[in-house]
């Protein structure tokens, strides 16, 4: 359905008119109807929905983020050395 490969089956009438004169001179007029089934690809809005279920169902795409398992944080401290040190040499 997705790939739209799936055929639908719809019917159709077929309306025709037809005007003619005979050998005398008057109009003549047929009418005729002739039905037919034919096949046509699955709308576009059915393939959106078939994706749709197949993104639900095997959970794609989700808004919603499963995390499991432990995380380390390390914080590491920096030295820079004593800022007063360096006030006091530049005065």
């Amino acid at each position: 359905m997705m790939r739209r490969e799936y055929k639908e089956n719809i019917v159709i009438t077929i309306k025709s008119h037809r005007n003619w004169y005979d050998d005398n001179g008057k109009k003549q007029t047929e009418d005729t109807e002739e039905t037919r089934i034919i096949e046509i690809p699955a709308r576009l809005s059915d393939a959106n929905r078939a994706a749709e279920l197949l993104r639900k169902r095997y959970g794609l795409f989700t808004e919603r983020f499963d995390v499991t398992g432990g995380a380390v944080m390390v914080i590491v401290e920096h030295d820079y050395g004593d800022d007063r040190a360096v006030h006091n040499k530049n005065g």
